[in-house]
């Protein structure tokens, strides 16, 4: 098996993927076919389910046999991090298995450098031999479609947790609400329509549901993979759903389960 990327922006959003990932694990399981790379996986607490879904058309070499590639892998994310944290600009990447290999290659090159001064990089990192089974995520009816700006949502929920560690969202027909309050005081505000690119509610009814603000805010952290378009889905009876959109039918997404009350 053997990935290359090097359109520039799209080196820097999987660095993205990568360096906000380890926040939520410190293994990663990597599933290969021949139409897509995928990851899945729960936060420790079991509050947050994300995903990732590179398609091969994502990148610019995308070399998988399912007869002779191993089907998927286990990463310690930390270290792969650490090695994404030594590219430099101009450096392609390169992910590399060789069939029945125990190590993950990972090259920095440069292909055409005349003056020689970027050096290439290579590194190789054991595979953590990992049971983990996929979860079936199943696309359903939710109550509320809210899609809006990514930096304006994620300022505004920076905001919020200087308050509580608990947001909650009010959605009616007219108006969405939101608050947050604490022992040292309560931000609110109402977004207006005309802050939003899309809002669909259905017919009659009304929504409230709160969710933790270190998750939210951890979902934000990954705003740089799409910074115009966060879309977002609630229900009642469902997790919150955040997904951001990105080239070639490519996303990442995460399913937040709202606070219970006390």
């Amino acid at each position: 098996m053997k990935l290359t990327i090097t359109n520039p922006q799209k080196m820097a959003h999987f660095s993205t993927i990568l360096h906000h990932l380890k926040q939520f694990t410190d293994i990663m399981v990597i599933y290969f076919d021949p139409d897509r790379l995928y990851v899945q996986g729960l936060d420790g607490c079991h509050c947050c389910l994300f995903e990732c879904k590179l398609t091969s058309q994502w990148f610019d070499l995308y070399d998988f046999d399912a007869a002779r590639d191993q089907p998927h892998i286990g990463v310690n994310i930390g270290i792969i991090d650490k090695i994404m944290s030594t590219r430099c600009s101009g450096h392609q990447i390169e992910l590399m298995v060789e069939p029945a290999s125990d190590n993950l290659g990972i090259n920095f090159v440069k292909p055409i450098d005349p003056t020689g001064t970027d050096i290439n990089r290579y590194f190789e990192l054991p595979l953590i031999d990992i049971a983990s089974d996929l979860m079936e995520i199943t696309d359903s009816e939710t109550s509320v479609d809210l899609t809006m700006n990514t930096l304006k949502f994620q300022e505004l929920m920076s905001q919020m947790s200087m308050f509580s560690s608990e947001v909650q969202f009010a959605f009616g027909e007219d108006n969405i609400k939101v608050c947050a309050s604490g022992h040292e005081g309560s931000m609110r505000t109402e977004i207006k329509f005309g802050d939003v690119q899309e809002y669909a509610v259905t017919e009659g009814s009304e929504l409230t549901q709160g969710y933790s603000l270190k998750y939210i805010n951890m979902i934000c952290n990954f705003h740089k993979l799409n910074t115009n378009e966060l879309r977002m889905g609630f229900s009642e009876t469902r997790p919150m759903h955040v997904r951001y959109g990105m080239d070639c039918e490519s996303y990442v997404s995460f399913y937040l389960a709202p606070k219970m009350e006390d």
